[in-house]
Protein backbone atom coordinates (compact mmCIF):
# COMPACT_ATOMS: atom_id res chain seq x y z
CA UNK A 1 0.00 0.00 0.00
CA UNK A 2 1.41 3.92 -0.57
CA UNK A 3 0.72 6.32 2.22
CA UNK A 4 0.68 10.04 1.65
CA UNK A 5 1.98 12.76 2.45
CA UNK A 6 0.60 16.34 2.16
CA UNK A 7 3.12 19.39 1.64
CA UNK A 8 2.85 23.21 0.98
CA UNK A 9 4.31 24.55 -2.24
CA UNK A 10 7.56 25.84 -0.20
CA UNK A 11 8.03 22.49 1.12
CA UNK A 12 9.92 21.54 -2.64
CA UNK A 13 13.04 21.25 -0.48
CA UNK A 14 11.40 17.41 0.42
CA UNK A 15 12.13 16.42 -2.75
CA UNK A 16 15.38 18.23 -3.85
CA UNK A 17 17.25 17.41 -0.80
CA UNK A 18 14.97 14.16 -0.12
CA UNK A 19 14.60 14.71 3.38
CA UNK A 20 11.54 15.47 6.07
CA UNK A 21 10.80 16.63 8.97
CA UNK A 22 9.70 14.22 12.11
CA UNK A 23 7.59 16.47 13.81
CA UNK A 24 7.50 16.68 17.53
CA UNK A 25 4.60 16.09 19.29
CA UNK A 26 4.50 19.70 21.02
CA UNK A 27 3.90 20.34 17.68
CA UNK A 28 0.61 18.73 16.87
CA UNK A 29 -2.71 20.83 16.49
CA UNK A 30 -4.30 18.18 18.64
CA UNK A 31 -3.26 19.29 22.49
CA UNK A 32 -4.47 15.71 24.15
CA UNK A 33 -2.09 13.85 21.61
CA UNK A 34 0.51 12.35 22.91
CA UNK A 35 -0.76 13.48 26.54
CA UNK A 36 -3.21 11.05 27.46
CA UNK A 37 -4.41 11.93 31.45
CA UNK A 38 -2.26 10.11 34.07
CA UNK A 39 -4.76 9.09 36.22
CA UNK A 40 -2.07 7.37 38.17
CA UNK A 41 0.60 5.38 39.03
CA UNK A 42 -0.82 2.23 39.00
CA UNK A 43 -4.02 0.95 40.52
CA UNK A 44 -4.53 -0.07 43.93
CA UNK A 45 -4.58 -3.48 43.03
CA UNK A 46 -1.15 -3.48 41.14
CA UNK A 47 0.36 -1.35 43.99
CA UNK A 48 -0.78 -3.77 47.00
CA UNK A 49 0.57 -6.10 44.70
CA UNK A 50 3.89 -4.69 44.03
CA UNK A 51 4.50 -3.34 47.21
CA UNK A 52 3.61 -7.18 48.91
CA UNK A 53 6.30 -8.87 46.64
CA UNK A 54 8.57 -5.95 46.97
CA UNK A 55 8.44 -4.44 50.31
CA UNK A 56 11.52 -6.15 51.50
CA UNK A 57 14.02 -5.69 48.56
CA UNK A 58 13.07 -1.78 48.41
CA UNK A 59 13.37 -1.40 52.34
CA UNK A 60 16.87 -2.77 52.07
CA UNK A 61 17.54 -0.60 49.19
CA UNK A 62 16.48 2.13 50.95
CA UNK A 63 18.10 1.75 54.29
CA UNK A 64 21.66 1.35 52.76
CA UNK A 65 21.65 5.01 51.75
CA UNK A 66 21.31 5.63 55.62
CA UNK A 67 24.31 3.85 56.81
CA UNK A 68 23.75 5.49 60.53
CA UNK A 69 20.33 2.96 60.71
CA UNK A 70 22.73 0.19 59.78
CA UNK A 71 24.46 0.89 62.89
CA UNK A 72 21.89 1.03 65.18
CA UNK A 73 19.71 -1.59 64.02
CA UNK A 74 21.92 -4.31 62.37
CA UNK A 75 21.54 -6.99 60.90
CA UNK A 76 17.80 -7.32 59.71
CA UNK A 77 16.21 -5.49 62.53
CA UNK A 78 15.21 -2.35 60.80
CA UNK A 79 13.48 -4.74 58.01
CA UNK A 80 11.92 -6.49 60.83
CA UNK A 81 10.57 -2.84 62.69
CA UNK A 82 9.29 -1.47 59.40
CA UNK A 83 7.44 -4.28 57.81
CA UNK A 84 4.58 -4.10 59.92
CA UNK A 85 4.01 -0.75 58.29
CA UNK A 86 3.65 -2.69 54.69
CA UNK A 87 0.18 -2.61 54.39
CA UNK A 88 0.14 1.75 54.74
CA UNK A 89 2.20 2.41 52.03
CA UNK A 90 -0.16 2.32 49.05
CA UNK A 91 -2.19 3.92 50.99
CA UNK A 92 0.45 6.96 51.63
CA UNK A 93 1.92 7.09 48.21
CA UNK A 94 -1.74 7.53 47.01
CA UNK A 95 -1.91 10.68 49.30
CA UNK A 96 1.04 12.02 47.63
CA UNK A 97 0.33 10.83 44.38
CA UNK A 98 -1.67 13.73 43.14
CA UNK A 99 0.78 16.20 44.22
CA UNK A 100 3.54 14.20 42.19
CA UNK A 101 1.80 13.37 38.92
CA UNK A 102 1.73 16.85 37.16
CA UNK A 103 5.60 17.06 37.36
CA UNK A 104 6.04 13.47 36.51
CA UNK A 105 3.48 14.32 33.32
CA UNK A 106 5.27 17.59 32.40
CA UNK A 107 8.72 15.86 32.71
CA UNK A 108 7.35 12.81 30.03
CA UNK A 109 5.99 15.62 27.80
CA UNK A 110 9.50 17.05 27.61
CA UNK A 111 11.17 14.10 27.18
CA UNK A 112 9.12 12.89 24.27
CA UNK A 113 9.98 16.43 22.54
CA UNK A 114 13.53 15.77 23.11
CA UNK A 115 13.84 12.64 21.94
CA UNK A 116 11.11 11.65 19.88
CA UNK A 117 9.75 12.69 15.78
CA UNK A 118 6.92 11.82 13.95
CA UNK A 119 5.92 11.44 10.37
CA UNK A 120 2.24 11.75 9.82
CA UNK A 121 0.92 9.98 6.70
CA UNK A 122 -2.54 9.01 4.97
CA UNK A 123 -3.91 6.25 3.09
CA UNK A 124 -5.90 8.43 0.88
CA UNK A 125 -4.52 11.44 -1.58
CA UNK A 126 -7.53 12.93 -2.63
CA UNK A 127 -9.22 14.35 0.44
CA UNK A 128 -10.57 17.70 -0.09
CA UNK A 129 -10.38 18.84 3.32
CA UNK A 130 -6.78 17.92 3.78
CA UNK A 131 -5.44 19.27 0.38
CA UNK A 132 -7.13 22.78 1.71
CA UNK A 133 -5.92 22.24 5.22
CA UNK A 134 -2.32 20.88 4.30
CA UNK A 135 -1.24 22.16 1.22
CA UNK A 136 -1.80 25.41 1.37
CA UNK A 137 -5.15 26.01 -0.19
CA UNK A 138 -4.78 23.45 -2.91
CA UNK A 139 -1.09 24.50 -3.98
CA UNK A 140 1.05 22.39 -2.69
CA UNK A 141 1.48 18.61 -3.68
CA UNK A 142 1.56 14.96 -2.59
CA UNK A 143 3.93 12.68 -2.18
CA UNK A 144 3.47 9.08 -1.40
CA UNK A 145 5.41 6.24 0.43
CA UNK A 146 6.03 2.48 0.29
CA UNK A 147 4.78 1.18 3.48
CA UNK A 148 6.82 -1.98 2.59
CA UNK A 149 10.16 0.08 2.40
CA UNK A 150 12.82 -1.05 5.09
CA UNK A 151 12.24 2.48 6.31
CA UNK A 152 9.29 1.81 7.88
CA UNK A 153 10.28 -1.43 9.69
CA UNK A 154 13.68 -0.44 12.12
CA UNK A 155 12.24 -1.68 15.32
CA UNK A 156 15.13 -2.97 18.01
CA UNK A 157 12.72 -5.79 18.99
CA UNK A 158 9.46 -6.93 19.28
CA UNK A 159 8.77 -4.49 22.56
CA UNK A 160 10.27 -1.22 20.87
CA UNK A 161 7.77 1.37 20.78
CA UNK A 162 9.32 3.37 17.89
CA UNK A 163 10.39 2.38 14.55
CA UNK A 164 7.35 1.64 12.72
CA UNK A 165 3.91 2.27 11.45
CA UNK A 166 0.90 2.78 13.55
CA UNK A 167 -2.44 3.13 12.63
CA UNK A 168 -4.07 6.05 14.16
CA UNK A 169 -7.14 5.85 16.57
CA UNK A 170 -9.49 8.29 16.47
CA UNK A 171 -11.55 8.59 20.35
CA UNK A 172 -14.03 11.01 21.60
CA UNK A 173 -12.65 10.64 25.04
CA UNK A 174 -8.96 11.58 26.35
CA UNK A 175 -7.09 8.27 27.26
CA UNK A 176 -6.38 7.66 31.05
CA UNK A 177 -3.86 5.49 31.71
CA UNK A 178 -1.88 3.77 34.72
CA UNK A 179 1.66 4.43 34.59
CA UNK A 180 2.35 0.88 35.99
CA UNK A 181 0.47 -0.69 33.12
CA UNK A 182 0.05 1.59 29.94
CA UNK A 183 0.50 0.68 26.42
CA UNK A 184 2.17 3.02 23.40
CA UNK A 185 -1.35 2.35 21.82
CA UNK A 186 -2.48 4.86 24.78
CA UNK A 187 0.13 7.62 24.06
CA UNK A 188 1.22 6.94 20.79
CA UNK A 189 -2.04 6.40 18.58
CA UNK A 190 -5.06 8.09 20.01
CA UNK A 191 -6.36 11.60 18.83
CA UNK A 192 -9.35 13.54 19.51
CA UNK A 193 -11.92 12.32 17.28
CA UNK A 194 -12.53 16.27 16.52
CA UNK A 195 -9.39 15.34 13.99
CA UNK A 196 -11.11 12.73 12.48
CA UNK A 197 -13.09 14.78 9.94
CA UNK A 198 -10.03 16.28 8.61
CA UNK A 199 -8.35 13.42 8.62
CA UNK A 200 -11.01 11.27 7.30
CA UNK A 201 -9.83 8.93 10.06
CA UNK A 202 -6.77 7.74 8.48
CA UNK A 203 -2.90 8.29 9.53
CA UNK A 204 -1.06 5.65 9.68
CA UNK A 205 2.84 7.16 11.30
CA UNK A 206 5.77 6.34 11.94
CA UNK A 207 7.62 7.86 15.08
CA UNK A 208 11.58 8.22 15.21
CA UNK A 209 13.71 11.08 16.43
CA UNK A 210 14.77 13.96 14.15
CA UNK A 211 14.99 14.44 10.72
CA UNK A 212 15.65 11.36 8.31
CA UNK A 213 16.62 11.02 4.94
CA UNK A 214 14.13 9.39 2.56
Amino acid sequence: MVLYKYLTPARLDVLEHRRIRFTQPAAFNDPFEFKPYIESAASQEHLREYVEQNFDEILRRELKEYPILSKLLPGESAVDLLRPFKSSIPGLFQLLEPHLLPGVSAAIHSALNANVGVLCLSEIRDSLLMWAHYTDNHEGFVIGFDQKHPFFSVRRGPDDEFGFLRQVNYCRNRPRVHMANTTGAEWFETKSDECGSLHDKYSPRVDRSGSSPL
